[in-house]
């Protein structure tokens, strides 16, 4: 499996566990008004995959979120065809979802 789907409650618990990286492809402007804490941002605009992949943790899960999961899902599917021995985990409804279920966010400008 090179990508999968994940809910706000999975990754809840990765966070919890400290067992995460977040990449968030939203643009700026998104992540500076709400993001997850912790979230490394990395556009889906100006997305350069082999420079990300150099710098992910081999020790934790990737979870990769955008507002609604559309881009995220683009971004999996980019970094799979570059590095498809690892494993990148798309959040389900993205992080309207992660608000929605009563998860917190912080400002980016933070």
């Amino acid at each position: 499996m090179a990508y999968g789907e994940i809910y706000a409650e999975t990754l809840q618990e990765w966070l919890e566990q400290e067992d995460v990286h977040l990449i968030d492809v939203r643009e700026d402007e998104e992540y500076q008004e709400a993001c997850i804490t912790g979230a490394h941002l990395h556009p889906l605009s100006h997305f350069a995959p082999d420079q990300l992949i150099e710098s992910l943790p081999k020790d934790k899960q990737i979870d990769i979120h955008c507002k609604a999961g559309g881009r995220s899902a683009q971004a999996c599917q980019i970094l799979s065809a570059h590095a498809p021995d690892l494993e990148y985990y798309n959040l389900e409804g993205g992080i309207l979802d992660w608000i929605a279920t009563g998860h917190p966010v912080k400002s980016g400008k933070d």
